[in-house]
C-alpha cells in the first residue's frame, strides 16, 4: 500500500502544479468554468434529439479553448492550435471526404 499512496502522492503533486501554471494561461476558475458552462449548455440545446456524439464533443472542446483565450492569456498558441485540432476532428467524426478536385 506504501508505493500506492507515493504514486497517488505523486500524482497529486503533478497536479497542483499544473493547476497552479494553468491558471495564468486559462483564467480564473469560477468565471472560466461558468463561461465553459454557458457555452456547451447553449450548445447542448441545439443538438438534434439532444443526443450527444463524438463529433459534439469534438466542437465543444473548441468552445472550451475558446473561452480559455478570452479569460486566460489572449496570446497562448496552445488555445488557438488545440482548437484548430478539435475541429479537424470534428471534420473527421462528422465524416468529411476530401476528393481530389477540393484539393
Amino acid at each position: 500500500m506504501d508505493s500506492q499512496n507515493k504514486v497517488a502522492g505523486s500524482v497529486l503533486a503533478e497536479a497542483f502544479a499544473a493547476v497552479k501554471v494553468r491558471g495564468e494561461n486559462h483564467g480564473e476558475i469560477i468565471a472560466s468554468f461558468d463561461a465553459i458552462a454557458s457555452m456547451w449548455d447553449a450548445y447542448v440545446r441545439h443538438i438534434p434529439n439532444g443526443r450527444i456524439k463524438a463529433v459534439d464533443v469534438a466542437h465543444m472542446m473548441n468552445l472550451l479553448k475558446v473561452v480559455r483565450s478570452v479569460h486566460g492569456n489572449a496570446k497562448e498558441l496552445d488555445h488557438y492550435s488545440d482548437a484548430a485540432g478539435y475541429e479537424s476532428l470534428a471534420a473527421i467524426l462528422a465524416g468529411v471526404e476530401i476528393n481530389n478536385a477540393e484539393r
